[in-house]
């Protein structure tokens, strides 16, 4: 087993409101956008309560506006994805209207699933080396653990569909410190490795932690080719 840190790339400051504005402002404005999603959501969705009662729903949007305050920019818009996943509905998301890259602070990796494994599908040159490698956990918190509190964030009907939208949740900071993978203060994660040829009896530790910036670090892509 391997270990690997990889560095975050901030790419842009998420600035959803002045960094001056009062406490009070910064609620007062919370709460108009929770109600606007909400009522948004209520108006265009034909069955929204399919999966989710209203009851439900209502408790979650009251649980949200209780912490929204309290929320950075990052854990606010995770939250409010978090309420709109919770109606299980595969087309039915929130997301910013530019990309996600001008927000929320990358993680130079991608991983896919094979054969009940997830793997190191894409990373920085530095690390070119573990492509292809089992990905067994992130900061100490196993896949299987880490998969299942990123379907919290995931607008899914089934888990195959979070399968495909896992890769481009958790290969941001903030939306692993949401889910309590990486802490609070990370400047990066530590990615635990196996090398899928040797097996569990490949055992040793390496950190790394790369400085390039996530769009300029020539990511190294794995193209893997499936057993017989």
């Amino acid at each position: 087993m391997r270990f690997i840190r990889l560095a975050a790339a901030l790419l842009a400051a998420l600035c959803l409101l002045p960094a001056c504005a009062p406490a009070q402002d910064i609620a007062s404005e919370r709460m108009e956008d929770i109600a606007a999603l909400c009522d948004t959501l209520e108006a265009n969705h034909k069955n929204l309560f399919a999966a989710l009662s209203k009851e439900a729903f209502d408790e979650e949007r009251s649980t949200l506006e209780q912490s929204a305050p309290a929320m950075s920019d990052a854990q606010f818009y995770y939250a409010l994805r978090e309420l709109v996943a919770s109606v299980h509905d595969a087309h039915t998301s929130l997301d910013f209207s530019d990309s996600w890259y001008a927000h929320l602070t990358a993680l130079p990796f991608a991983v896919l699933p094979m054969e009940s494994t997830w793997f190191l599908a894409i990373v920085d040159e530095p690390n070119a080396a573990y492509l292809g490698w089992e990905v067994l956990s992130i900061d100490s918190v196993p896949m299987d653990e880490v998969f299942t509190r990123a379907k919290r964030l995931i607008s899914r009907e089934n888990d195959v569909w979070a399968a495909q939208n896992f890769s481009n949740t958790i290969n941001f900071l903030e939306a692993l410190q949401y889910l309590g993978v990486s802490p609070a203060s990370a400047s990066g994660v530590t990615l635990a490795l196996r090398d899928r040829q040797t097996g569990p009896k490949q055992a040793s530790r390496s950190k790394v932690s790369p400085r390039r910036r996530f769009p300029a670090c020539k990511p190294r892509a794995f193209r893997p080719r499936r057993r017989p």
